[in-house]
């Protein structure tokens, strides 16, 4: 099936050639997952998906997929657009996030889950809860688990952040997206006039 997502929060993985899932994209309200899949040709997924959030899709059968794409050549054209789309997305997304320390791109995934997880205390901080684990988080960022924890206390030093488990604190939204925006290195300083 393909799954079109309106609202919420879908964790997609591929399985690499050793058989171990790596997460490859979070995808929110209006995306499709599972496309990769129905149009292969290959018997076995490559893919899966587990839903994080509360979740407001349609599904397509991979079978009436194919009838409407071999009746409507328009239909498949919009596809193979919507596919390639999405690659270029999965690798400008994978190349905005090499240059980036392990800690602007925490600051980067928990400022994009702002909406789809995050609630709004009465003293007006957010709380973001991460619908996946830590390991999870790694594997999404590209790094381990070992250098999330220690990301997370580096953030919880500073105090932009504050991780209580699942949920992450955020005092001043902000301050969290001018972490997120600042090219790393340099300052807030103006260079000095000659």
């Amino acid at each position: 099936r393909v799954y079109c997502v309106q609202r919420g929060c879908v964790l997609s993985r591929w399985d690499d050639n050793a058989g171990e899932s790596v997460v490859r994209t979070l995808a929110f309200g209006s995306s499709m997952v599972g496309l990769v899949d129905a149009m292969s040709t290959a018997r076995v997924h490559t893919s899966s998906a587990e839903v994080l959030t509360p979740l407001t899709a349609c599904t397509i059968d991979a079978r009436a997929l194919d009838r409407l794409l071999r009746s409507s050549p328009e239909i498949a054209s919009v596809i193979a657009s919507t596919l390639s789309a999405e690659v270029v997305q999965l690798v400008r997304d994978r190349m905005a996030l090499l240059p980036m320390s392990i800690r602007r791109r925490m600051l980067k995934t928990i400022y994009d889950l702002r909406e789809p997880c995050g609630t709004t205390r009465e003293d007006g901080s957010l709380v973001v809860t991460l619908p996946f684990s830590r390991r999870v988080l790694a594997s999404l960022i590209g790094t381990t688990p070992e250098s999330v924890s220690r990301s997370a206390q580096e953030l919880k030093r500073s105090g932009l952040v504050r991780f209580e488990g699942r949920n992450v604190v955020v005092e001043d939204l902000d301050a969290l997206l001018d972490a997120v925006e600042r090219v790393e290195g340099s300052t807030d300083r103006m260079p000095p006039s000659r």
